[in-house]
């Protein structure tokens, strides 16, 4: 027991013996982060199998965690200590501001297991939504972070947010734009226009060509601009404003993709060929089932009108899906069997054509005339008219 008593007395008063304990403290601090460590990293993968994001994200917590005996050392040592009265605010605004660093970076990382445990709740809450929500917590953070530190070292907010105000002033014109990016964004999210994974059309007014219709896959929407891929495989940086002041078309929104065809058929084409073409067709688009039938959308399989060299037969139909490789499969199929049913009805599709007619002089050709009672009609009234006037003649002589 004396021994143990004189050893803490060489530890406080011996030069020596307080570096040796600081140094000790330091070891045990070591120690302790890295069983913390081991511990969270056992207990993560013990408590949540098979869940590699959140796993993920919650290691990303437990290194700030494991950062707290290292902060309790940096106040034990400070406290074990004896410093000069000159040194003792740094001293203590520098444990503050370590304590401070460390909780913020606590508050920060938690942020992701959270973001990670609302998004699998998807029919509760919207992906986008709450990254943003989360990015907008992180911001916070460290802005609420900042200020505690600078209040650690007794930095006068009243003088700070003085010079920040002056300097910043043309920095408020310059932000403008992103402000009005960042209040775009935010109301294209409240109001569902599009989610990460649609494929939009976005027709901005520009009278740049190439510039004026963008059109692609949206991969990440930002707090400035959204980015999308177009089909040539470009990325496009969309700025916020722009996308809430253009009209923007959803196309993965729509139900169905429509299908509009106009056969022109031969002039020569019978009316039994045509019922039967337009009767095939009909129940093979009925009974394929690629189709959406009515009252679930518009069907129409109609003789529509005579053109100047064909008749014309309307198909207006809706394929029974949205993904543009399916729908390709579902026209060819269509194709061919229409294709077939022509042949089957030995009808023939009207071909671009004109036809010359070349008049040629010719004894033995057949001229057209008019039939001979009318002929003999014509003949009588032109006598008739020659004998009246040769009267008025005669009537004026005598």
């Amino acid at each position: 027991m004396l021994a143990f008593e004189n050893f803490v007395y060489w530890a406080q008063t011996s030069s020596l013996g307080i570096l040796f304990t600081v140094l000790l403290i330091a070891l045990c601090s070591v120690l302790i982060k890295l069983a913390l460590g081991i511990t969270l990293e056992h207990a993560i993968t013990f408590f949540i199998p098979g869940n590699a994001k959140m796993q993920r994200a919650l290691r990303r917590l437990a290194v700030p965690v494991s950062f707290i005996p290292i902060t309790l050392c940096i106040y034990l040592v400070i406290s074990y200590i004896h410093v000069p009265s000159k040194v003792v605010f740094y001293t203590h605004a520098f444990w503050k501001s370590a304590f401070t660093f460390n909780l913020v970076w606590i508050i920060y990382t938690s942020s992701f297991p959270i973001q990670e445990h609302m998004q699998s709740k998807k029919e509760d809450f919207d992906d986008i939504m709450v990254v943003w929500f989360m990015r907008i917590a992180r911001m916070l953070a460290i802005v609420m972070g900042v200020f505690a530190l600078l209040g650690n070292w007794n930095i006068s907010f009243t003088a700070l947010a003085t010079s920040i105000g002056i300097v910043g002033i043309p920095l408020a014109f310059a932000a403008q734009d992103m402000l009005k990016n960042i209040v775009s964004g935010m109301s294209i999210l409240s109001e569902h226009r599009f989610t990460v994974g649609d494929i939009i059309r976005i027709n901005s007014g520009s009278n740049v060509p190439g510039f004026n219709i963008w059109e692609g896959e949206v991969e990440h929407i930002g707090l400035r601009s959204t980015q999308i891929r177009r089909f040539d495989k470009m990325a496009v940086f969309i700025p916020n404003s722009i996308l809430a002041d253009s009209a923007v078309v959803n196309v993965s929104s729509r139900l169905y993709r429509i299908l509009d065809w106009k056969l022109q058929f031969e002039l020569r084409t019978t009316s039994d060929q045509l019922r039967y073409v337009r009767r095939e067709v009909e129940k093979y688009i009925i009974d394929s089932g690629d189709f959406v039938n009515p009252p679930e959308a518009i069907r129409h399989i109609r003789l529509n009108k005579f053109n100047d060299q064909s008749v014309e037969l309307m198909i207006y139909c809706f394929a029974n899906t949205n993904v543009w490789t399916d729908y390709l499969k579902i026209k060819e199929n269509l194709l061919l069997a229409v294709k077939t049913i022509i042949e089957k009805a030995n009808a023939s599709l009207a071909m671009p054509s004109r036809q010359l007619y070349i008049e040629k002089e010719d004894k033995h050709l057949r001229r057209p005339y008019l039939p001979r009672e009318l002929t003999r009609a014509m003949c009588e009234a032109d006598a008739a008219e020659h004998g009246n006037k040769s009267d008025e003649k005669s009537g004026g002589v005598q």
